[in-house]
């Protein structure tokens, strides 16, 4: 059974709540979860609105641009034939001086005369 020490000791607990006194409780569960995400939240949301605002600062920079104009290279066919065949002959040499090379096949003369371009290659 209820005895009177306990009804007294519920009616002050209301009467405390009632004036307005905190709660001795230290930790609060659902207002913690609640802070947490309200928190949460507002720093989404601020990421948010400051990725947008530089989408659109960055956006607007680049449709600003000028056009530069820029100059292209123009090749002399005739002198990079010629350094082409400069530097080839430098390898030819480089190569049979090391003993490696090989040298390429070249027509004879009754092959060229013949004309029939199945002739037989052989190397000088």
């Amino acid at each position: 059974m209820i005895s009177k020490k306990d009804i007294s000791k519920l009616v002050r607990h209301i009467r405390r709540k009632d004036k307005g006194k905190s709660d001795k409780r230290l930790i609060h569960p659902t207002r913690e979860w609640l802070i947490g995400l309200v928190v949460a939240l507002v720093l989404c949301l601020g990421a948010t609105a400051y990725s947008v605002s530089l989408f659109f600062t960055q956006s607007a920079a680049v449709g600003d641009l000028e056009q530069v104009e820029t100059r292209t290279t123009k090749y002399r066919e005739e002198s990079v034939r010629t350094v082409l065949e400069k530097y080839g002959a430098r390898k030819v040499q480089f190569d049979a001086l090391r003993g490696q090379g090989v040298p390429p096949p070249v027509e004879t003369e009754e092959d060229s005369v013949s004309g029939s371009g199945s002739g037989s290659l052989r190397a000088e």
